[in-house]
């Protein structure tokens, strides 16, 4: 498989306004298999993304997953990259490669405060790296990957996206030898 990140990404334009993706489609490894997410994206400081995963498993996959309670909850990740700005004043990253701190919520409450706990690591913690291997010259979609997770996700600004489109993205993932007869369309 060819995990060659992209070039030149203007991660502001990649953003937009918002930073809400939905997943489209997935191929799953050593994450878990058979739900959709939804990300909210929100750029604190140069070099550092907060990521929210609002995950949206089935009834029945959640009933019956080992690790039911971890997927109850929205998962948090801290992404961490390299970048510079451009003449414009742009974030640009010379190559689509992140680095991906996972921390999950812990459910208890602090009963002198009664807030929620700070987050706590996963895995102690749960460190991937993610690279940007596809995307659209508009902005509307782009395409994830990591080697050590097995996982690719294709994300986009809109809940849906044309059937030609998607259909170009799988063709691309083939020819980058990815097992898209694994990929994943939701719905």
């Amino acid at each position: 498989m060819d995990y060659t990140p992209l070039k030149h990404i203007n991660l502001d334009k990649l953003l937009g306004e918002t930073g809400h993706f939905y997943e489209i489609a997935s191929i799953k490894g050593l994450v878990a298999i058979g739900y959709s997410s939804e990300l909210i994206i929100d750029r604190v400081k140069t070099g550092e993304l907060h990521i929210i995963l609002r995950n949206h498993p089935g009834e029945n996959y959640l009933r019956d997953h080992p690790n039911k309670k971890l997927y109850e909850h929205e998962l948090k990740c801290i992404a961490y990259y390299n970048t510079k700005k451009d003449e414009d004043g742009y974030e640009i990253m010379d190559q689509g490669v992140f680095k991906l701190k996972f921390f999950k919520p812990d459910s208890s409450t602090d009963s002198s405060t009664d807030r929620k706990q700070e987050y706590i690591p996963l895995l102690n913690p749960f460190w991937t790296k993610w690279v940007i291997i596809d995307k659209d010259e508009n902005n509307k979609w782009f395409v994830i990957s990591s080697k050590f997770c097995k996982c690719t996700w294709i994300l986009s600004k809109d809940p849906e996206i044309d059937q030609d489109v998607f259909f170009n993205i799988r063709n691309n993932l083939k020819q980058k030898r990815f097992a898209v007869q694994k990929l994943k369309l939701y719905d």
